[in-house]
C-alpha cells in the first residue's frame, strides 16, 4: 500500500486554513474578508475531502453549506457550465442530494465537461517549443477528452512535452522554458499519470509544492506569492497525480 502524499505536508494547518474562509451562509471565500463563491467553496470542499477521512464533521454547519448551494440554483436556471459541475461535485463530495443537473456518466472535472459541452478542440494542438498557442492547461484538457483515441506516438510526444515544461526548481511551467507555478504542477503530472508515464526526478518536484505551503496553512502559486485556496487545490491535486 503506497503512503499517502500528503502525509509530506501540514494536513492540520491546511485544514485550519481552509475553515478559516468558511461563511456563516455556507460557503467559501479566497480570503476571509470576501463574500463566498460557488469556485471557492468547491476548492475548500474537495480539499477538505482529500486530506480528512470525513469532510462533514469538521464543517460547523454542513446544512448551511447545502442551503448556500440551493440558493443558487434558485438564482437563475441558466448558470453556467462551470458553475453547475461546481455545486454537483460539492453535493457530492459532501454526500448531499444531488441537484440532478448532470448526468453520472458526465465528466469528472468541471473543466472537461465545459471543454466537452461548449468547445470543439481541434484533433491535434500544436506543440510548438518557441512559442506554443496552448499552455499545459489546454494540452491536459484535450487529453482528458482524446485520451483514448491516441496513437502510442501521439501519448509519447504529448508526455515528452510535459516532461520539458519542467524547471530546474522541480516545478512546472506554462509550456517549456516558462516560469514554474503550482497549477502548472498540476495539469503536466495529472496529464503524465493519464499517460502512465513516470515524470522522473519526482523528489525535486514533490520539493517545490511542500515548500509552496505557507506559514498559515495554505498553498501559494510559488514561494513568492500569497496563499489561496484556488492554489492549495491545485497542490493537493498535483501532490495526488504523484501517487502511482
Amino acid at each position: 500500500m503506497n503512503p499517502s502524499p500528503f502525509n509530506l505536508i501540514d494536513t492540520a494547518a491546511l485544514k485550519n486554513f481552509v475553515l478559516a474562509r468558511g461563511k456563516k451562509e455556507g460557503g467559501f471565500s479566497a480570503t476571509p474578508s470576501l463574500p463566498p463563491t460557488l469556485q471557492d467553496t468547491f476548492y475548500a470542499i474537495d480539499i477538505l475531502a482529500a486530506i480528512t477521512p470525513a469532510t462533514l464533521p469538521v464543517l460547523a454547519r454542513p446544512e448551511a453549506v447545502d442551503a448556500f448551494l440551493r440558493a443558487w440554483l434558485r438564482r437563475d436556471n441558466r448558470l453556467p457550465w462551470r458553475l453547475i459541475w461546481f455545486i454537483h461535485q460539492t453535493c457530492l463530495s459532501l454526500d448531499l442530494p444531488r441537484p440532478g443537473l448532470i448526468p453520472i456518466a458526465e465528466p469528472t472535472t468541471a473543466e472537461e465537461f465545459y471543454y466537452r459541452h461548449r468547445l470543439s478542440p481541434p484533433k491535434q494542438w500544436p506543440l510548438n517549443d518557441k512559442y506554443p498557442r496552448r499552455t499545459c492547461r489546454d494540452i491536459y484538457f484535450d487529453l482528458l477528452l482524446r485520451r483514448r483515441e491516441m496513437s502510442r506516438d501521439e501519448n509519447n510526444r504529448l508526455a515528452s512535452w510535459f516532461i520539458r515544461c519542467r524547471n530546474h526548481d522541480g516545478g512546472f511551467g506554462f509550456f517549456p522554458g516558462t516560469t514554474s507555478y503550482i497549477e502548472n504542477c498540476h495539469f503536466c503530472l495529472a496529464g503524465l499519470a493519464l499517460l502512465r508515464k513516470h515524470p522522473g526526478e519526482i523528489k525535486k518536484t514533490k520539493n517545490f509544492i511542500i515548500f509552496s505551503q505557507t506559514a498559515c496553512g495554505g498553498f501559494s502559486r510559488n514561494i513568492r506569492a500569497a496563499p489561496f485556496l484556488d492554489a492549495s487545490w491545485h497542490a493537493i491535486k498535483a501532490l495526488d497525480a504523484t501517487t502511482p
